[in-house]
């Protein structure tokens, strides 16, 4: 018995390597030696379709929209392919050949989280838009995953850059003029919450050699409840830095009468990394008429330039021109800790490490977070009771990561995914949880006003179960 058990385990793990070498012989292959995914620049959205249906606008499936961004000295025609799955099911994928900028194209436009040394390294790039969106999707919500394969143009040959995990929401619809309570097709998107300490600080390269060349600039993300919500940028009272190196302040500008050299300028990204929604309902009797109950969800990727400088040889000015009198790195060796303000009130509170004059990669990165040259994943704490950025966080999505599924390999990042404060809903709360019936016609006041002791009753019944299941 004791040999037949040990011949059978024998067996299955003869199986189990079998299987492993079949699936190695399938499996894509790593990136090529030399080549990188820069996961600050890779961000994820969706475009949602809709078509009438006797008459009603019925949803037709959601269409994801890719930015992916891959260094390396790739040959021309080579490609970037994404795979979307779920459960383990192909549900979409698409194959796009891209230009390899950084090869003698001085047009190239800047895009979100470039550098100049970025730039100038060749480099592919999906760009959003209708440029390598993926077929349409009508799976619904739920977790998803996404396969970047990098393709090389000359022998075709495949190489998994990386597998994204994607959390696909969506909001509920109605329309506001329609008394029949008509119902929109909802619309889906791709939840950002882990991103808020997805945090990265990079040298700005002006590709023209400008005063501003090498300027740092900072991608970071927040939920605030109402569109246009971003740090002051009006000069003389645009949002500023304190600092510390080694907890020694430090004043910023490099003794110059230059006023305002700790003023930053801020602005969040558009286009396909904007995701702005509304939901709206009129399940309670409030809004039966007039405008439907209306709650937005939003999600911005900040952009701030920061009032430092990088002047080395990687980043000169134009011929007979002068950098900007700004804080270089130069002389700033140690533990940097800037506190972001906005007319006194404290948004974020940033850290990161100089060593030689230059960013030092964070622990992280150490461990395979790739990023694009010059650029380094950035500290980041969120104020105890939060600020108007932050409407809506989630901290159980921040403690499982960032970078879309990127789980945190350090006890720094952990231990500050662990400090996230929990503000707001993480999602729209309808008006109640469910449609509520009218009073039949000519009811009295009093009958209204049991209706809604009723409504409102519901909502708190559903509210408690749900605190009792957390």
């Amino acid at each position: 018995m004791s040999y037949q058990s040990r011949s059978k385990r024998t067996f299955q793990a003869l199986v189990t390597i079998f299987v492993a070498l079949c699936v190695c012989a399938t499996a894509h292959a790593k990136l090529p030696k030399g080549f990188a995914l820069d996961h600050g620049y890779t961000f994820f959205n969706v475009q949602n379709n809709s078509d009438s249906v006797d008459g009603k606008r019925v949803h037709t499936g959601w269409q994801l929209v890719p930015l992916i961004r891959i260094y390396g000295d790739a040959p021309e025609r080579s490609s970037i392919k994404l795979v979307l799955s779920k459960d383990g099911d192909v549900v979409a994928e698409r194959r796009t050949q891209t230009t390899v900028y950084g090869k003698g194209n001085p047009n190239l436009q800047l895009v979100a989280g470039n550098t100049a040394a970025g730039w100038q390294q060749p480099h592919l790039l999906v760009r959003g838009g209708i440029q390598g969106m993926l077929p349409p999707v009508t799976s619904g919500g739920g977790t998803y995953e996404v396969e970047v394969i990098y393709i090389d143009g000359d022998t075709n040959k495949e190489y998994s850059a990386h597998t994204y995990t994607i959390n696909v929401e969506k909001v509920d619809k109605l329309d506001s003029a329609a008394k029949e309570l008509l119902v929109r097709p909802p619309e889906y998107f791709v939840t950002r919450h882990q991103e808020l300490l997805s945090t990265i600080l990079t040298p700005w390269g002006d590709y023209k050699g400008g005063a501003f060349a090498g300027v740092y600039q900072l991608l970071w993300n927040a939920s605030p409840m109402e569109t246009g919500v971003a740090p002051s940028n009006t000069t003389g009272n645009a949002a500023y830095l304190r600092c510390t190196v080694d907890g020694d302040p430090i004043k910023l500008g490099q003794s110059s009468d230059q006023r305002y050299l700790d003023a930053t300028s801020t602005r969040s990204l558009d286009n396909d990394r904007l995701i702005s929604l509304v939901h709206s309902d009129r399940n309670a009797l409030e809004y039966r008429g007039g405008t439907a109950y209306r709650e937005p969800l939003i999600f911005y990727q900040y952009q701030t330039t920061l009032p430092f400088q990088d002047t080395t040889d990687d980043y000169p000015p134009a011929d007979g021109g002068q950098p900007m009198p700004y804080t270089t790195l130069e002389n700033h060796d140690g533990e940097w800790e800037c506190q972001f303000l906005d007319n006194g009130t404290l948004l974020r509170t940033f850290s990161w490490e100089v060593e030689d004059g230059t960013l030092v990669p964070h622990p992280e990165q150490e461990e395979g977070l790739t990023l694009n040259p010059g650029a380094i994943l950035v500290e980041t704490r969120i104020p105890e009771n939060g600020t108007v950025l932050d409407g809506r966080t989630l901290p159980d999505a921040v403690e499982d990561g960032g970078f879309y599924g990127w789980e945190w390999e350090t006890r720094r990042m952990r231990r500050l995914a662990d400090d996230v404060p929990e503000l707001g809903n993480p999602y729209p709360i309808a008006s109640a949880p469910e449609f509520v019936p009218e009073p039949d016609a000519g009811a009295c006041p009093q009958e209204l006003a049991r209706a809604r002791r009723g409504a409102e009753a519901s909502s708190a019944g559903d509210e408690r179960r749900l605190e009792e299941e957390d």
